[in-house]
Parts: structure tokens; C-alpha cells; sequence
């Protein structure tokens, strides 16, 4: 899992440089780096996630009344199963007001890049499990299941780009990145339709298939109004909640959880994108925190399974106050000069503390200090910028 990220990480500057030189559409800073704060919270939150529904696959599959054999066919049904499982979540995501305020975070981007496929709702990992969890009943294997499920979180990450236009006679076939582009488009005729994760037969058999026809306008009718990673998982529950408890009877509060998302179609097509972004003197300043973000959160993520319990606590409360941080930063955010010098005093002392302590080895611990140094002086050099209101 954690090649498999660091590999996405790489595919998304590739595509960047690649568009680029293709003359297309600027790929703007704000936000793919927010969709790249979206996946490391995710992964952050949700690093034991897969591992411990793999276990609890494997148990329900002991307990199940059935087990099926592993063998070509049924690899071929647990490719096909898997898949209309997915079909269902991803349905179900978008018809129930509160699975969908878990899946919009991954709707918010107005852009259409491979960084979008990062960008999940960190309660939306935990609501596909209830889906994928029969498959263990009717009896495939948990190496099946890991091994497809891999498979096609892979496969996910590809669509997401504008680079492949068609890929010709598999459109009837597969969820290509032209069928998903309509998927995350905003007009009335592209919102729910094309779940198909891997196969697009689902769409077509149960009647919400679109071509694409023309370039789609993407993102969420009401658009996004932070980068903040926090903000795009936290704020969908808050209409939710908000829109029930205005309710007039249990009914319709009801009906305004459980029932279709509400959105306003009066903006799908008027909106301005949001593109609040730090001044450009900055610019870089947050790209080297993002990267140093994305570096940890990996090196966490690789030794999820034998951490020593002290660093891996610090590391964690590091990531989740840097994304707090940079989402600050790149929204323009009153204050955030000040929330970042704090961040990075206690970044250095907690690194000394550690080492003092000896739960920390000295060795990184210096690398680590000398990097907040670094930044401090980085922060402090660059011209002060007047925060936006």
C-alpha cells in the first residue's frame, strides 16, 4: 500500500509537467495541493484501515456457511462481485444526503487531475466497508478481495485525467477517464451518472450512463470555499445537519438525512471557481511544507505496522496540525503567519524534547531541527505579505 501511494504521489507531478508541456489548461497550485492534503488525511486517519478490514473480511469468510474455491472463475466473479459492490457504495454516495456529505469532498475540485482521485472523504473509506463485507459472506477469499480491491483503487487513480481522451472500442466496456470525467462534471445531465468503478456495463444496465460529449464543468454545484482538508470533510456534515435540524416534522429531518442531496441548481453553471491562493513570493514556501507533509505521513504510513508508540504519536499530531497549516496558507488566511511560527517552535522543541528524553534517536532528530530552523528563517525573510480578510 504505501509503494502503491508513493507511486500516485509521483504519477501526479508527472501529469503536472506533461499538461504543461501539452499546452493544456493550467493546473492550478491551490487546488491540486489540496487535494493532495485530502489524501494525506485520509491515509493519516485511516492508515490501520484497510489491515483491519482485511481481518475482519477473513473472520466473517471462517464464519461464513459457504467458501469458494480459488480458481480462474472465481477470480472472474470476484473481479465482477467487487466491482457491482462498488457500484452500489458509490450510488448510495450520491442519492443519501449524508453518504454523499462523506463522498463530496471527493466532487469539491473544480480541476480534473490525478490529485483528485486522492482527495477522499475520510468517512467515506469506513461507509464502503458495509458494502464490500457481503462478498466475505457469499465466500470469496480475503487474498481475492485484497488483491481486486488493490487492483482497482489503481485503476481509480488512472480515469482521474484529462490527458486520455477515449480509448476506443473498451468505452462500452471500461470506466474509462472519459466516462468518469462526465461522473465529476456539474451540469444536470452529468450529476449521477457513470459509478462504474472498474466496468461501465453497471451504468449502462441500470440506466445511468452518460457519454461524454463535451469538456465537463467539474466540481460541486455549490463549489468549495476553503483548501483547508479539514474543511472539505467537516463542512458537507454541517449542511446536513443544519438542513435537519430547520426541519418542520421528524419526517422531513429524516428525508433531509437519509434522503437525496440537496443542492442549489441555480449556481451549477454560474459559479466562479474558488482560487484563493498565498502571493506568489510565498509560493514556494508551501510547496517545500507540503512535500516535507506528504514525506512524513509516508514514512508513517510504512511503518504503521511496528511503530514505537512516542514518535509515531508526535508524527501524527505534527501531520495532522501541519495540515491546519497549509490549508491556513493557501486559503490567505488572516493569521496564519502566526499560527505557522507557533507551529514551527513547537515542531523544534518537541524535536529536542523527544531527544532528551531518549525517544528520539539524535541523528534525525538534528535533521529535523536543522529543517525547522530552515523554515523559521525562510518564513521570516520572505517579505510579510497583508493577510486577507
Amino acid at each position: 500500500m504505501t509503494t502503491l501511494v508513493a507511486v500516485m504521489a509521483a504519477l501526479c507531478a508527472i501529469e503536472a509537467v506533461v499538461s504543461r508541456a501539452r499546452g493544456h489548461r493550467a493546473l492550478r497550485l491551490n487546488d491540486w495541493l489540496s487535494g493532495l492534503l485530502c489524501g494525506v488525511l485520509d491515509h493519516t486517519v485511516n492508515a490501520a484501515a484497510f489491515v483491519s478490514f482485511a481481518l475482519l473480511y477473513a473472520s466473517i469468510v471462517r464464519a461464513a456457511p459457504l467458501r469458494l474455491p480459488v480458481n480462474a472463475l472465481t477470480w472472474v466473479a470476484m473481479v465482477l462481485a467487487h466491482d457491482l459492490a462498488y457500484y452500489a457504495f458509490h450510488r448510495a454516495s450520491h442519492r443519501v444526503a449524508l453518504l454523499w456529505a462523506a463522498h463530496e469532498v471527493h466532487h469539491q475540485s473544480d480541476d480534473y487531475t490525478l490529485a483528485v482521485s486522492l482527495r477522499q472523504g475520510t468517512v467515506a473509506t469506513w461507509v464502503s466497508w458495509a458494502f464490500y463485507a457481503p462478498l466475505a459472506l457469499v465466500g470469496f477469499s480475503v487474498e481475492q478481495f485484497v488483491l481486486v480491491h488493490l487492483a482497482h483503487q489503481a485503476f481509480q487513480f488512472v480515469v482521474h485525467t484529462r490527458l486520455v481522451r477515449t480509448l476506443g472500442p473498451l468505452e462500452w466496456l471500461l470506466a474509462t477517464p472519459s466516462h468518469h470525467r462526465v461522473h465529476h462534471g456539474r451540469e444536470p445531465t452529468q450529476i449521477d451518472r457513470n459509478y462504474g468503478g472498474f466496468l461501465i456495463v453497471w451504468d449502462r444496465l441500470f440506466g445511468t450512463f452518460e457519454p461524454e460529449r463535451d469538456e465537463p464543468r467539474y466540481g460541486t454545484p455549490e463549489g468549495v470555499q476553503s483548501w483547508s482538508p479539514y474543511w472539505a470533510n467537516l463542512d458537507p456534515f454541517r449542511r446536513v445537519i443544519e438542513r435537519a435540524l430547520r426541519s418542520r416534522s421528524p419526517a422531513d429531518a429524516l428525508r433531509a438525512l437519509f434522503g437525496p442531496p440537496q443542492s442549489s441548481s441555480a449556481v451549477v453553471i454560474d459559479r466562479e471557481p474558488y482560487d484563493r491562493a498565498p502571493e506568489p513570493f510565498m509560493r514556494p514556501y508551501v510547496v517545500a511544507q507540503s512535500a516535507a507533509l506528504v514525506l512524513v505521513a509516508w514514512a508513517l504510513t510504512a511503518q504503521a505496522k511496528a511503530p514505537d508508540s512516542v514518535v509515531t504519536v508526535a508524527l501524527t499530531l505534527w501531520v495532522l496540525l501541519t495540515l491546519s497549516a497549509v490549508g491556513r496558507m493557501l486559503d490567505d488566511r488572516r493569521g496564519w503567519r502566526w499560527f505557522e511560527l507557533v507551529r514551527l517552535v513547537a515542531s523544534l522543541l518537541g524535536a529536542v524534547v523527544l531527544v532528551l528524553v531518549g525517544a528520539a534517536p539524535w541523528i534525525p532528530a538534528v535533521g529535523w531541527i536543522a529543517g525547522c530552523l530552515l523554515s523559521l528563517y525562510e518564513l521570516t525573510r520572505r517579505r510579510p505579505a497583508i493577510d486577507a480578510a
